[in-house]
This record gives C-alpha cells, sequence and structure tokens, in this order.
C-alpha cells in the first residue's frame, strides 16, 4: 500500500478578516519555531512561554526570544 501523498507545504491561509490581528503562544512543546514562516502567514504577535511558576524555566524561552525578533 503506498502512503498518502503529503503536499510539500501546506495550502496558504486565508487572510484575516479585518480588523482581525493573529498571532500565537508558543514553548519547548513546539521544538524549533519558523518565525518568518509565522509572519509571513499574518501572525503580528506571539506570546512566549518564559516559566512556570518559580521553579520551572522554559529551556527555549532565550531561543524564541530571539528568533521571535527577527
Amino acid at each position: 500500500v503506498e502512503p498518502y501523498p503529503q503536499p510539500d507545504d501546506p495550502p496558504n491561509p486565508p487572510p484575516p478578516a479585518p480588523g482581525v490581528v493573529l498571532g500565537t503562544d508558543v514553548s519547548r512543546w513546539q521544538g524549533a519555531i519558523d518565525f518568518q514562516r509565522m509572519a509571513d502567514a499574518g501572525a503580528r504577535f506571539v506570546y512566549i512561554k518564559a516559566s512556570q511558576g518559580s521553579a520551572w524555566v522554559d529551556s527555549n524561552f532565550a531561543a524564541n526570544w530571539t528568533n521571535a525578533g527577527r
């Protein structure tokens, strides 16, 4: 049985409705994030998880912070 064909890239989403601002939240659970691709798709903000409580720090916070600003 041949595997179901997968597109190289998903289709571009439709543009947001007027007045809608797109964004998302990210943390280490998403792995490496292509922030430029997100911006190209219309995202204009991102919430970046830094910690939870006083003892746990997100291991991807510094990379996400740096890469989100590009």
